[in-house]
Order: structure tokens, then sequence, then C-alpha cells
């Protein structure tokens, strides 16, 4: 063992037991895999991302496909079992969570087209997500770590993040093909539960928004980007 190990502070484990808690335990793969063990029908995870694929429109083959915040691949290793054949492209900051990411896909299906991106992404950006267009973008409990919430009493706080998912949402949005689609599982919080969701969809630029699942404090919605013609889509804080 190092020495500098002996001296890290380690923290303790009750730190992953109430929602929301800051730690960096999701920096250890093997943690976060973890979450799929989940004893409470409320916080299931394979529940949800099954839920989540359900409500997929289907998807020809060689269409391209975005996973956002894709962690350890849990999503795109269940979803490339039905769609062998689609491009896969896997954006997440965790390099060491992609790495597993590889060996599960590779392990499901060995010839899968897909590729990785070790890439932060910022909330406020401007310019659409790397790697598109896409004819769908996903993402499972992911959005509530790239736009932190901020606590129901904190109003600025509240204001901040609200236009923050706004502006993430329509990078989404420029990253589609027309007519492509954003579908995505995530935790709600006080606050910002499923109203609050659809109606950032709404204000973005979605068409067809809804919610296809509530569990506890869980949820699946989504929209899609209008069928008009194909342009350079430019986005801006406040829609301007």
């Amino acid at each position: 063992m190092k020495a500098d190990q002996h001296l890290r502070v380690v923290p303790s484990w009750r730190l992953a037991l109430a929602p929301g808690e800051g730690h960096d335990f999701p920096q250890t793969p093997g943690w976060w895999d973890l979450r799929d063990l989940s004893p409470e029908e409320s916080d299931d995870m394979p529940r949800l991302r099954t839920a989540l694929l359900r409500s997929l429109p289907p998807l020809p083959d060689g269409c391209a496909v975005l996973d956002l915040g894709a962690g350890t691949g849990s999503l795109v290793t269940l979803m490339a079992a039905f769609y062998p054949r689609l491009r896969y492209t896997l954006l997440d900051a965790n390099g060491s969570a992609l790495e597993r990411a590889r060996e599960k896909v590779r392990e499901v299906v060995p010839d899968l087209d897909v590729s990785f991106i070790t890439e932060s992404v910022e909330a406020s950006a401007l310019a659409p997500l790397p790697g598109g267009p896409f004819r769908l973008v996903t993402s499972s409990i992911a959005l509530h770590d790239l736009v932190r919430p901020a606590a129901p009493e904190n109003a600025p706080g509240q204001a901040r993040h609200a236009e923050d998912h706004r502006t993430l949402l329509r990078r989404v949005l420029g990253a589609l093909d027309p007519g492509g689609h954003f579908i995505y599982a995530d935790a709600m919080r006080p606050g910002f539960r499923v109203m609050e969701h659809l109606g950032l969809l709404d204000e973005a630029g979605f068409t067809e928004v809804d919610c296809a699942f509530v569990a506890g404090r869980f949820l699946v919605c989504g929209g899609q980007r209008p069928n008009e013609a194909s342009t350079n889509q430019t986005i801006t804080k406040g829609g301007q």
C-alpha cells in the first residue's frame, strides 16, 4: 500500500444512504454497478432502465445513438442485446467507468459498433453535444449530476438550475437529427418533479413531450426534435 493511501481520509459509507448527498463513490465503477442490486422496488435501477428502453421508438439498423452520462454502460449493454446493429456513442467524464463499459458491451455484442468519448458535459455550454447528429439520445440517472439541483428554499439556485437544465436540453436538441428523440430516466427532487421536467423539455424546443414511467423518486420522460429540414441549429440561453 502506498504511503499516501494511509493519509487519505476514508469517507463514511453513510454518505451513500441519503439521496443527493455529495460524495465521489461513483468514481469507482464496481460501486456504481452495484446500484443495479437495489433492494427497494422504488429504487430499482434495472426496472427503471427497462421502462426507458420499452419507451423507445423503433430504431432502424445503422442509426446513431448517444448515451449521455453513460457511466459503466449498463443501459447500452442492455439495449445492444435488442438493437445490436446500431452505432453507439457513450459519453462520460469518468474514463474508468467507460473502460468498464467497454468490457461489458463487448461481452454482450463483441462486434458492436461503439465509440467512447471521455469528456465533461458543461450544462451552461452552448455548442451541440459531440459526435452528432444522432437519431436517439438516451440518459440513465445522469442529468441531475450534470445539472446539480438546488434546495427548494433557494429561489436563486432554483432559477439557476432551471436555466442550466434548459440549456443542456437545447444542447441535446441540437445534437439530434430532425425527428430524433431524447428519452431519459432521472431522479426527481423536491420542487423539480414530473411537471418541471416536462415543462423544460417543452421550453427547450422539444415536441411530443411526455412522461412514460414514474416510480418512487424516479421518472422516464422525453420528447422529439421537430421533423423540419435539417439545419445547423444555433443554441443560445433564453432561446435567443
